[in-house]
């Protein structure tokens, strides 16, 4: 393999990628909690506050882990409008943002499914509830809008952070693709189960810990190496 092959274009994953300067990773971090945050927001306002409500959004995801089962249970106990912080410290460091999205896109499907019940019905109503089911209707386009911008721009946040760090992962790759060469492992293989633990990693990143993302990564990236 030439030396200009070795960062190609594997699995879409793009280029030997130049590392983001610390200060700029942050930045990305930052708008991902703010992000976050108000995804958080709304799926709390359209659960009205109803901690059973909110949590079977996550109960509903299909690829929900025993631990992760355990920490939605968790949020049960809590009072999800009062105790916001809380619930994103449990979600963040007991599973990932990617669980939220997830619960969000769940919530968007419903929200979706009451905006077309909402338009039916508008048809069909006497003037009096009319403003209501209106008023009603608003609510969940403008919550659609929102969840649908503040997943979209998480995840390209998230995919920015990740990006930036390909070369970490292509690095540690190489190192294993050369200590194991007699072993028959690809090295298309490698950086592929690399980038799997730097997005896990990356979901759970929190830049308040003055670390860097390929440091927090590097147990998820060997750890996938190694299955």
């Amino acid at each position: 393999m030439r030396k200009d092959d070795e960062y190609a274009i594997i699995d879409g994953y793009t280029g030997y990628t130049n590392i983001l300067p610390k200060e700029q990773i942050e930045g990305l971090a930052k708008e991902i909690e703010q992000y976050h945050r108000t995804l958080l927001n709304l799926m709390v306002s359209y659960a009205g506050n109803d901690a059973e409500k909110f949590t079977q959004l996550y109960r509903r995801r299909v690829r929900a882990t025993s631990n992760e089962k355990k920490v939605v249970a968790q949020l049960a106990t809590l009072d999800v409008a009062q105790d916001l912080e809380q619930v994103m410290e449990t979600l963040t460091y007991g599973i990932s943002r990617r669980c939220t999205r997830e619960a969000g896109r769940i919530m968007l499907e419903d929200v979706q499914v009451e905006i077309s019940s909402l338009t039916e019905e508008l048809k069909h109503l006497q003037n009096g509830k009319i403003k209501e089911y209106e008023e009603r209707l608003n609510y969940c386009h403008q919550l659609k809008e929102g969840l649908t911008r503040a997943i979209n721009a998480e995840e390209r946040n998230t995919a920015g952070m990740v990006a930036s760090n390909m070369r970490f992962v292509m690095d540690k790759a190489k190192s294993v693709f050369e200590r194991l060469r007699d072993a028959d492992i690809d090295y298309a293989d490698l950086v592929q189960e690399g980038m799997k633990g730097l997005y896990r990693a990356a979901d759970r990143f929190d830049y308040r810990r003055k670390i860097t993302l390929p440091t927090y990564a590097s147990w998820d990236i060997m750890g996938d190496f190694c299955t």
